[in-house]
């Protein structure tokens, strides 16, 4: 199990050339984002052409980017966006660096699952060290493709490969997000009987030594 960077892992994927597998760690961190910045993730639609509201649940969100990945603007924004600063629910660790080769590197792992690209002279952004790596796994990739029979089929067939990996991880997002509240909460309310006893307490204290107070008086 990787436990590096979003950057540091992609690269490890590239270098392994599973293309496969650096997809779907973009496809789990772009379902972070959609719970953990929803407005972002409608306005990556919006922005691309692609209508989208706040009305929409999340599995139609997630429906709606797979079934636009065909469009190299909206692949753009996704690695982008993916790439933001993201916020661990468990740690609250913000990483707030955007990284511009993890981006291109993002674009071109999207393109070549979705659209069977073949990295060639229109990825010479890529770091040399990588576009190595990154050539031979879209070319494993497309030769198990093309080795099947109906291509259209096989080409839905990875894209919901793609939109289930999207779905599980926004599930577990969501249950992180919810438990992270519910322990907010229960701090809270921890707080609050803490306060509450020692308000009690302190009341009981003063009320004894006034009664000290007023019997030595006497």
């Amino acid at each position: 199990m990787l436990t590096g960077t979003l950057e540091s892992n992609l690269v490890e994927y590239i270098q392994k050339e599973d293309i496969e597998g650096a997809n779907t760690l973009l496809m789990k961190e772009l379902a972070n984002k959609l719970i953990d910045n929803r407005a972002d993730f409608i306005e990556l639609l919006n922005s691309n052409e692609i209508e989208a509201d706040e009305s929409m649940p999340k599995s139609q969100l997630i429906e709606l980017f797979i079934d636009n990945t065909d469009n190299k603007s909206l692949l753009v924004g996704a690695s982008l966006l993916a790439n933001q600063q993201s916020v661990d629910v468990k740690s609250n660790f913000i990483d707030e660096e955007i990284s511009d080769d993890s981006v291109k590197n993002g674009v071109a792992v999207m393109d070549t699952y979705f659209n069977n690209t073949i990295p060639d002279e229109e990825y010479s952004y890529i770091a040399p060290f990588l576009l190595g790596a990154l050539a031979r796994g879209a070319g494993k990739l497309i030769k198990g493709r093309v080795s099947q029979k109906d291509q259209d089929r096989v080409k839905n067939e990875y894209r919901r490969i793609a939109e289930q990996r999207m779905r599980e991880q926004a599930a577990l997002r969501q249950r992180a997000e919810l438990e992270r509240r519910q322990r907010e909460v229960e701090k809270s309310k921890e707080r609050k009987r803490t306060n509450t006893i020692l308000i009690v307490s302190g009341a009981v204290v003063i009320s004894l030594i006034v009664g000290v107070i007023i019997y030595k008086q006497r």
